[in-house]
């Protein structure tokens, strides 16, 4: 009976597994690009002289995006999308300290904005009116081309 309920265990999860998974590389992989095709960059690399507080992309138009919490840059289809972001600050939590916006996860910050090929978009996070779970991702820079 044991090996029974493994089993049926195991066939669950590989179900879901089969039918989650799926749906979000497709959802995910229809804004991702590869370089070679015409791109844009969304970047949350802190270039220099600026003074914003570090942020992932956690969202693209709604879905999750792979490997968020270790990737700075993103190549996205050229078009109108929805970002969310995840900021890191230091503050009175403690350095690292994780802001995801009121409400948790479900309620990231987001800047809805129109991406052109060629440019790479830099992002970081602006607190506002000095309370670091108050803040909202600014585009700090846009360069023509992707260096």
């Amino acid at each position: 009976m044991t090996v029974h309920r493994s089993w049926l265990s195991r066939s669950r999860l590989l179900l879901l597994v089969g039918v989650l998974v799926p749906g979000l590389a497709t959802a995910a992989g229809l804004a991702l690009v590869s370089p070679s095709q015409p791109h844009a960059v969304i970047s949350v690399a802190q270039p220099a002289r600026v003074r914003t507080y570090a942020l992932r992309m956690v969202t693209l138009d709604g879905q999750l995006l792979p490997d968020h919490l270790h990737r700075l840059a993103y190549w996205i289809r050229p078009g109108r999308h929805t970002v969310g972001f995840m900021a890191f600050m230091n503050n009175a939590f403690g350095p690292g300290f994780s802001a995801s916006g009121v409400g948790g996860s479900q309620n990231w910050p987001t800047v809805t904005m129109d991406f052109k090929a060629g440019r790479t978009y830099y992002f970081g996070a602006k607190v506002v009116h000095d309370r670091a779970y108050r803040w909202k991702p600014v585009v700090v820079l846009v360069r023509k081309d992707h260096r």
